[in-house]
């Protein structure tokens, strides 16, 4: 038997990282130790891709593994020592979020200073404001917002505005010498899809809900709310059975949904009036006895989005309209947006900006606009 292959980075005892074979040809082995101890993986476990040292390549793959791995843990050791000591040896993400802010912010307006401040929240706290810059890495954030997308049923616009505040930061930190070229570079941000991909027709909205009314109570109380307030199907599916009231509104009583600001968008709470089909189908999910008003099947929280995507599908099978990708839950609001004739009361109930309720969620079909606008040099042609 021949001499094992072995290479050793690092220091001993600060950031010693060894990577050698138990057997000739065999997979790779990595040693080194941290805070928890010494560790001992091998390459196939660490990567999910089994090194071995067998020729050039492979051994020189392995080198550059145990090297970065060192230069990672003397990063972390320096940043401890920091600490401790008080010395800011490398950036962390609070570091940069606070300095950006502060760089740009007098330049912001209000709305604007919200907004970014709202991202810088859930940034830090999905992240964390203590990670280094060094460890923050294009798949990591990517999956971060494609997590947070599945479960909010995000459009690609709002999947865009979070990469784009993060990426700018990290351009920012790029451009003041933090960081020597910014990881984010990676990222290429999804294009905004076009308002007709999202949309229902009314008629094909209509033939939904009277389907879903089949499948399941929940299922078609939780459309009818939507499509009634224009809210996001996340905020509506975690609703408590205890947000569902009753207002007196100019002489006529009306049940009504208050809405925590937990579970909105822009975290804001508000109230909303439901449609007389709305109130039949809550009423139904009242007389359940689980603290949700839409409980899942085994009872411990609200119905997963999971099953809300499936009743969804089945329901369109069901009305006969076709599946189309990007359309989902979230177009129930941009259907109200369009069918609501008072667009004040109409972002007053979606908790949305009237401004964006008439030039983002309206819409109205253009073909239907077009054969208008034709018909009417038709009739010029025509005469009286």
């Amino acid at each position: 038997m021949g001499d094992l292959w072995r290479y050793s980075a690092g220091r001993r005892g600060i950031n010693r990282v060894n990577i050698y074979e138990r057997t000739p040809g065999g997979v790779l082995q990595v040693e080194w130790w941290d805070h928890d101890g010494r560790h001992q993986v091998s390459t196939k476990t660490l990567t999910g891709h089994p090194l071995t040292a067998a020729n050039k390549d492979g051994e020189k793959l392995a080198k550059q593994t145990a090297d970065r791995m060192a230069a990672e843990q003397l990063r972390y050791r320096q940043a401890l020592a920091g600490e401790v000591f008080g010395v800011k040896l490398e950036r962390t993400l609070e570091d940069l979020l606070k300095a950006v802010h502060e760089d740009r912010g007098p330049e912001w307006s209000e709305r604007y200073s919200y907004e970014q401040e709202r991202y810088r929240q859930w940034w830090t706290e999905k992240v964390g404001g203590t990670r280094l810059l060094s460890v923050i890495s294009a798949p990591h954030v990517r999956r971060i917002v494609r997590d947070a997308a599945a479960e909010g049923d995000w459009t690609d616009t709002t999947q865009r505005h979070y990469y784009r505040y993060l990426v700018d930061c990290f351009a920012w930190a790029e451009i003041h010498g933090w960081i020597t070229q910014s990881p984010l570079r990676a990222i290429r941000l999804p294009k905004p899809r076009t308002k007709r991909e999202l949309g229902y027709r009314e008629a094909e909205l209509l033939a939904i809900l009277s389907a879903l009314k089949e499948i399941d109570p929940r299922a078609w109380a939780i459309g009818e709310v939507c499509y009634a307030t224009g809210r996001r199907v996340t905020a509506v599916r975690t609703l408590p059975a205890s947000a569902v009231g009753r207002e007196l509104v100019e002489s006529e009583e009306r049940m009504v949904i208050r809405f925590p600001a937990e579970t909105d968008k822009v975290r804001t709470s508000g109230v909303v009036v439901l449609t007389r089909q709305a109130r039949e189908a809550v009423e139904q999910c009242l007389q359940s006895a689980s603290p949700w008003l839409f409980p899942g099947d085994a009872g411990t929280g609200p119905v997963p989005y999971k099953v809300l995507t499936e009743w969804l599908r089945a329901a369109e099978e069901k009305a006969e309209v076709p599946h189309l990708d990007y359309r989902s839950w979230h177009s129930f609001k941009r259907r109200m947006a369009t069918d609501a004739d008072n667009k004040r009361g109409a972002s007053l109930q979606a908790g949305t900006r009237e401004e964006t309720m008439s030039n983002v969620y309206d819409q109205r079909d253009r073909l239907d606009l077009q054969v208008q606008a034709v018909r009417r040099l038709e009739e010029r042609r025509e005469g009286p």
